[in-house]
């Protein structure tokens, strides 16, 4: 039987991998068949079919434990923990990782333990439980080091940098961002320097020192030039063009995105391609050059497809989508979604169909057709539900809540943010809990409103108070996960609120509070909303020059 840490990383096609598992199933081999089935999850799970690829692992944890190959179950368990990370639930991530690292600590494997102290640390990070995710670190490192894998500690390093970033704490989060670098270049390992580089530019980004992030992405572009490793080099380049973008300078994003493409070509590498094609599309966008957009983005998917990247595709539709959004042709960008939404049906791949429903949705929206984006975003929200993917359901909820708010369908909107609201807990997501109860406050808005205009001044007040309760809880959140940018919005609907209810100094303080957030996040939309609600304050006071 294949060691661990070979079918851990093994890949392969779903029809491929299935094959394997009737071959084996045929042959009454039941370890094979529990090998194979792993490879079979990590393939569905690739797809983001999670709801296959779940049962895959299970069928597959069920033989290890059959089996009594305690090693074998702790690796069908790290593959589930991996999966149900990605489909947004945490807190069954949590509890499959834990299961896990108790089996490779008691198999003396300080590889995998390292391994999979890291997907708890993923899962405590998503859970918002910061101490809990540096325990799992420190642990994980010193597991990582015990074993001398060098690129499971840079991994862990940047999970370190992370957790730091999401608390606020950038200048903590430079040194274990620059350290996962370091020793990803070490190895020589483009994967794993790309992971270090883009918790680098999170850092920078932070700091407001992207002029630094784009100095150290440009010394590992060296690196790979100097080595004449070209596809090394393109991957390197899109981080470049990464950070032009985070500047706005769009035309510079273009050019170096042109490069990477040339490289990659000559690299023979259509991995490489496809990233630098998808790179090409999002820059040409963003300065206005939308047919080189959607034509990059095309070639982008094309590339993918052969790949059977199904992320990879979900994004080159998107950029594509974008280019023709931007550009105004709706029409096409809804034509593109179209055609592409049958040949996945065709193909019978749900994921991908469900990513075509979401951006006709969007589409929908934009040209507002609100019935027809009622449509889409309904067959998105029940083909994720189909699939098991979680966070992505909860997001289609979401938006059936923002589109049903605005057409006044209150019990609808209800409805979609009671049920994302039971998702993002199910996930321990509180950011999205946050981001969710603000569109219960919006719905709460939008009923006092439409009694205002009744006359029935009482129900008015009653849901304007429920609008603050909700703004309020939401804030809390936002403060507790250190999201500032969520905590500008939701100081925005608090000083809404407070203006309703004829309290113009909370409101002037609450507008003072999201002005000071905005000044540091150079938000200017916040701001001219934080104008907005104090101009209000002063009007109510009764000071017009100030107003």
């Amino acid at each position: 039987m294949a060691p661990v840490e070979y079918i851990l990383e093994e890949k392969a096609s779903v029809a491929a991998a299935t094959e394997r598992v009737q071959a084996a199933r045929a042959a009454k081999k039941r370890p094979d068949e529990a090998a194979a089935l792993l490879v079979l999850a990590r393939a569905h799970g690739a797809a983001a079919v999670f709801s296959e690829a779940l049962l895959a692992a299970e069928q597959g944890l069920a033989i290890r434990r059959e089996l009594k190959d305690s090693k074998g179950e702790a690796a069908m368990l790290y593959a589930t923990a991996g999966l149900h990370l990605a489909r947004g639930s945490a807190g069954e991530a949590l509890h499959d990782a834990t299961e896990a690292l108790k089996l490779f600590q008691a198999a003396g494997d300080k590889r995998m333990e390292s391994a999979a102290l890291h997907a708890v640390g993923e899962a405590r990070l998503a859970s918002q439980e910061h101490q809990e995710v540096f325990k799992a670190c420190d642990a994980g490192i010193a597991a990582a080091r015990a074993a001398g894998h060098k690129r499971g500690e840079a991994l862990i390093q940047c999970l370190m940098a992370s957790a730091r970033l999401s608390l606020g704490k950038a200048e903590e989060a430079l040194a274990p961002a620059k350290d996962a670098l370091a020793s990803c270049a070490a190895l020589n390992d483009v994967a794993c320097e790309e992971t270090a580089l883009d918790a680098l530019i999170a850092v920078h980004a932070a700091k407001k020192t992207l002029e630094e992030a784009m100095g150290d992405v440009q010394m590992v572009r060296e690196k790979k030039r100097s080595a004449g490793d070209k596809a090394q080099e393109a991957a390197i380049l899109c981080k470049v063009v990464k950070v032009h973008e985070m500047q706005e300078e769009y035309a510079s994003a273009a050019n170096v995105a042109r490069q990477a493409v040339a490289l990659a070509v000559a690299a023979g590498a259509p991995a490489a391609e496809a990233a630098a094609k998808l790179a090409l599309a999002r820059a040409c966008a963003g300065n206005e050059e939308y047919e080189e957009a959607v034509k990059a983005g095309q070639e982008a998917k094309k590339l993918y497809q052969g790949l059977e990247d199904t992320t990879g595709q979900a994004e080159a539709m998107e950029a594509i989508i974008n280019a023709h959004a931007r550009e105004g042709t709706l029409d096409e960008g809804l034509h593109a979604a179209s055609e592409a939404l049958e040949r996945y049906r065709v193909a019978g791949d749900p994921r991908m169909q469900a990513a075509m429903f979401l951006a006709m949705a969007e589409l929908n929206t934009r040209m507002r057709d609100v019935e027809g984006a009622l449509v889409f975003f309904k067959k998105a929200r029940s083909t994720f539900n189909e699939i098991k993917d979680c966070r992505s359901e909860a997001s289609a909820f979401g938006k059936l809540a923002q589109v049903t708010t605005t057409i006044g369908d209150v019990d609808e909107a209800t409805w979609s943010v009671q049920r994302a609201t039971a998702l993002f807990r199910k996930m321990r997501d509180k950011v999205g809990e946050a981001g969710i109860t603000l569109a219960a406050a919006d719905i709460c808005f939008a009923k006092a409103w439409g009694f205002v205009v009744q006359g029935s001044e009482l129900k008015a007040e009653a849901q304007t108070k429920d609008a603050l309760r909700n703004a309020e809880i939401a804030l809390g959140m936002f403060r507790t996960a250190s999201d500032k940018h969520g905590q500008v919005l939701a100081l925005l609907n608090v000083g809404n609120a407070q203006l309703m209810r004829k309290d113009p100094a909370a409101a002037s303080a609450s507008a003072s509070e999201a002005m000071a957030l905005c000044q540091e996040l150079a938000d200017d939309r916040g701001r001219a909303g934080a104008n907005l609600i104090a101009a209000g304050a002063h009007l109510m006071q009764g000071e017009a020059d100030a107003a």
